[in-house]
């Protein structure tokens, strides 16, 4: 069976003194191992994927959270540089679902789950993580952010498809 440290990223709630010392700690430890590591900064005060950003380097994660002190709580993720891509693009999966009963378990899901996607394909250029400007075009999945972009695809319209199209 799988673990929950096998598909969720390294998590760190940094409105703490002792949230910001793990973190910074995991930061410095992932920083060794891989200098290129990558981490993902959500403020927890906004939606529809305003204060979402991805970092780099240390110091420009601490500025950021500094600068917007008024967005906290902010949630801080290792940023999953291989992610799982459908057609080249990051995706994610919006199920709503009601839990009626633990034990024993009944669940019903809605109909209408669907999954969102970037407007562009993934890359993880190196000059973009040397300046911590990673595209949200091709790093977020956010409909308010995507419905910006001026590229559609015939395969993404709306950057959506209805959880059902995964058959196919």
């Amino acid at each position: 069976s799988l673990g929950m440290n096998e598909f969720v990223p390294e998590t760190f709630l940094i409105s703490s003194p002792a949230g910001r010392k793990s973190f910074v700690a995991a930061f410095r430890e992932a920083e060794a191992r891989d200098p290129t590591a990558l981490w993902i900064v959500k403020a927890g005060r906004l939606a529809r994927g305003s204060g979402i950003k991805v970092f780099s380097r240390l110091q420009t994660v601490k500025s950021f959270v500094n600068k917007h002190r008024h967005w906290r709580p902010f949630l801080v993720q290792r940023y999953i540089k291989d992610p799982l891509l459908v057609r080249g693009r990051k995706f994610d999966i919006r199920v709503f679902a009601v839990l009626l009963s633990v034990n024993p378990p009944v669940i019903y899901l809605n109909q209408n789950s669907y999954m969102r996607f970037a407007s562009r394909n993934y890359t993880l250029a190196p000059a973009q993580f040397e300046t911590d400007r990673l595209s949200p075009w091709e790093h977020l999945t956010n409909h308010q952010i995507q419905m910006h972009s001026q590229e559609e695809h015939p395969d993404f319209p709306g950057y959506q498809w209805p959880l059902s199209k995964m058959q196919d």
